[in-house]
């Protein structure tokens, strides 16, 4: 009969910036999914961009990923053998470190040694592939359980040190 309506209530959403290689795509969008499954209080934005890294255009990308690091919890690096290899993945992780963000990354393959020592440079959590570990990890970094990495010099230095030196 002319009751007041009830606003629909808004649940807040966790959101997870995710960085792989290109060639990785196959496995970051069935795990976007199946993390979305499992807690449907996360959102994932998927990050990957073909254009090349050293360009005008690449300037509006970077402000616009930078946009996107600051309104994620946290940024995932999905890695495999050609991660290390991607600019814009590199990009990502430093900007990330340097905003004093959260680092999650996961390995694809077995991490290398390399994998290992950068991800302990930037402070970063590394959790198994599994939706399940995911959603833990998220909750401990909702909860302050889990502090993001504090910005320091020696993340930069192995990141820049990764980087061909023409790039």
């Amino acid at each position: 009969v002319g009751g007041a309506r009830v606003p629909l209530q808004q649940t807040k959403r966790s959101r997870l910036l995710f960085t792989f290689a290109a060639g990785d795509l196959g496995v970051a969008r069935p795990f976007a999914e199946r993390l979305r499954a499992a807690d449907d209080a996360l959102a994932v934005d998927l990050s990957l961009t073909s254009e090349p890294f050293a360009t005008q255009r690449a300037d509006y990308i970077r402000a616009s990923l930078e946009v996107r690091i600051r309104r994620a919890l946290a940024t995932v690096c999905l890695f495999g053998p050609d991660t290390f290899a991607d600019d814009w993945v590199l990009w990502l992780l430093e900007t990330t470190h340097d905003h004093g963000r959260a680092i999650v990354a996961a390995p694809i393959v077995a991490p290398s040694p390399q994998a290992v020592d950068l991800f302990s440079a930037l402070r970063a959590t590394i959790v198994p592939l599994r939706a399940e570990s995911f959603v833990r990890h998220v909750a401990a970094i909702e909860e302050g359980r889990v502090r993001p990495a504090a910005v320091g010099e020696s993340a930069a230095l192995v990141l820049r040190a990764m980087r061909h030196p023409v790039r």
